[in-house]
């Protein structure tokens, strides 16, 4: 999925002239807005990654809950304190 979004991406780069980065920072912005929200990918069942993570979420909310275990502790080196 990675590597077709990628080419994706330099393709509409190729295609494209900008006339700013202002003008290539929102046109990739938008793109990315589409290809989350109503382009289906087959890998995750032709569905829009938005729309996949919705229905994870639906079935198994627990999943996306932040859980902090083991914490780390201050960094101690030979019984030193690293400063």
């Amino acid at each position: 999925m990675v590597e077709r979004f990628n080419s994706r991406i330099s393709e509409l780069c190729r295609q494209t002239r900008f006339h700013s980065v202002t003008e290539l920072e929102q046109t990739l912005y938008d793109y990315l807005q589409a290809d989350n929200h109503f382009i289906p990918q087959h890998a995750i069942g032709h569905q829009a990654p938005i729309a996949a993570l919705q229905s994870w979420y639906a079935q198994h909310p627990e999943l996306f809950g932040k859980h902090v275990y083991k914490q780390a502790e201050r960094d101690m080196y030979a019984g030193v304190e690293a400063s």
